[in-house]
């Protein structure tokens, strides 16, 4: 094979230009720190680059979510904790305003402080982030969760809407709350039932919170307790009745009447001739007939064997009631002439020891009590104890001090309440100027409400603080995710400067044995030998 100068000329200066093409690869490696300068240097390890940097970067994404998640719900606790502190400070202030030291000047006193804390607690419950948004208001970010209408009620102009940010591949976590569930979502009373006295009871009687015993037998309903007058009242046309003494000749020439009175008014009569009345429900329906009169409602038991009495309306006062014979025909009365009245008594022509008219009266304080439904049924009924149980359809609870007859405790299923009419109720009754019975049934209902709020505001900091260690938990898997992700990368793209420095000393050793050979090289000529 000949090989010319010229082939041989070209050889070695091509040789030269790869040598010197490979050094400057090698020395644009070192100065870049980058093993591939370009994707046909390692097409696979390009691609496989390409896809780690887009994983990483989604990655760095979640751990900016992250960190925006995390000072919001950062927020959010330090706002809930600042409206549990509100909530114990009032249910302080309602402790000291149920103290019965205080009087009517100091009570208004503490309600300015109550209404201070009140308005606090809107503001916060109002509260804004950094770019002006509402923390409470859903995803109507840019209006005003909570106000007061023009009739003192607070009202929501949020949604239910709860914003969640993503923070890995497969998870996302809620970032905020709507106010709804954290200022409104409070049922009031146990939870199950609350409980409020009339507030014009007469009487000392002091109900407690009660609780449900049965929840086979609780049926929701909305009862009212009557504190009453239990009476030896019967209806019975075996027992009761006009009638003469059996020993005595009968005196068919009177035409015997007998009259219940009520309070000064004649609420039944009846004749000799009439058929007696033969069961209490009737003489209760003859009571009450006059009630508009009288003042005095009916009740019949229960059972429908006891005939309860009480003012239609708490007034504190007795009831009166008397039971009369007379004769019609304005006749004498005399021995043979008896009479059984419906309230147990012997009315006799005698003036010794019967009495053709006898009247008795119930003291104010109530010594029974009925419960009522709210279609108008009696549901219980029984003698009436301080501190004792009242117990019916699941429901037990109790009442303290002395309740008049007519005073009456209502009993309704629980509602949710916002946080600020609970509030509202402390501040409303110190300020009222109420009976000492009434303000310590308001105040004791509103603790009950109180501390269900505290509880339910505990509630929501521990689930605001779970997504914190959520986010705390993700931001550290994200980390080693990143970590991971820059490992690889490197592995495929940066350069080992070990390697490179010794494959440059190699190669710039190459070049220069190249060049020199070259100079040697190109000297050679056949005219030189001849």
């Amino acid at each position: 094979m000949r090989i010319s100068s010229n082939q041989m000329q070209n050889t070695m200066v091509n040789a030269m230009g790869e040598a010197q093409l490979k050094l400057s690869k090698t020395q644009l490696q070192l100065a870049s720190g980058r093993r591939l300068l370009s994707a046909a240097d390692d097409p696979a390890a390009a691609v496989r680059a390409q896809a780690m940097g887009q994983a990483k970067q989604i990655a760095e994404q979640y751990q900016t979510n992250i960190g925006s998640g995390r000072s919001r719900l950062n927020q959010e606790e330090g706002v809930l904790s600042s409206v549990g502190n509100i909530l114990q400070r009032v249910r302080e202030l309602a402790l000291q305003g149920n103290n019965g030291a205080q009087d009517a000047i100091t009570r208004a006193d503490t309600a300015v402080e109550v209404r201070q804390l009140l308005e606090e607690m809107v503001g916060l419950a109002n509260s804004q982030d950094a770019n002006g948004e509402y923390l409470f208001a859903g995803f109507q970010s840019r209006t005003q969760p909570f106000a007061r209408d023009s009739s003192g009620n607070y009202t929501y102009s949020g949604d239910q809407g709860q914003r969640f940010i993503q923070i890995g591949a497969t998870r996302q976590v809620a970032v905020s709350d709507p106010g709804s569930d954290l200022f409104q979502g409070v049922r009031n009373g146990n939870g199950i039932f609350t409980v409020a006295d009339n507030p014009l009871n007469s009487g000392s009687g002091i109900i407690n919170t009660g609780s449900v015993t049965n929840t086979a037998a609780y049926d929701n309903d909305s009862y009212s307790i009557a504190l009453t007058a239990q009476t030896p009242a019967v209806a019975d046309g075996a027992t009761v009745g006009l009638f003469n003494d059996s020993s005595l000749a009968p005196d068919s020439d009177n035409a015997l009447q007998y009259e219940l009175e009520i309070n000064g008014t004649v609420v039944y009569s009846q004749t000799e001739a009439d058929p007696p009345l033969t069961d209490l429900n009737a003489l209760a329906a003859a009571i009450n007939d006059d009630v508009a009169t009288t003042g005095v409602r009916a009740y019949v038991g229960s059972g429908g064997t006891t005939l309860y009495l009480g003012n239609s309306s708490p007034n504190g006062q007795s009831i009166d009631i008397s039971e009369r014979m007379i004769d019609l025909n304005g006749d004498p009365l005399d021995s043979a002439d008896r009479i059984s009245g419906y309230f147990g008594t012997q009315l006799s022509g005698d003036a010794e020891p019967l009495s053709s008219d006898i009247s008795f009266s119930y003291a104010a304080a109530a010594d029974s009590y009925v419960v009522i439904d709210s279609l108008g049924n009696v549901d219980a009924n029984g003698a009436f104890q301080a501190n004792t149980a009242i117990t019916f359809n699941g429901i037990s609870t109790a009442i303290t001090g002395v309740p008049n007859i007519g005073d009456s405790f209502n009993v309704k299923p629980s509602i949710n309440q916002n946080l600020f009419q609970m509030v509202e109720n402390v501040a409303s009754v110190l300020e009222g100027g109420t009976t000492v019975p009434h303000i310590n049934n308001v105040i004791n209902s509103a603790l009950e409400d109180l501390s269900r709020a505290s509880d339910s505001v505990v509630q929501s900091r521990a689930a605001v603080g779970a997504r914190l260690n959520v986010l705390d938990n993700q931001q550290d898997l994200n980390s080693e995710s990143i970590l991971s992700f820059e490992t690889t990368i490197s592995s495929l793209l940066d350069l080992d400067y070990a390697e490179a420095a010794t494959r440059l000393n190699l190669e710039l050793v190459g070049l220069q044995a190249a060049q020199q050979a070259y100079v040697r090289l190109q000297g050679l000529s056949l005219f030189n030998f001849l």
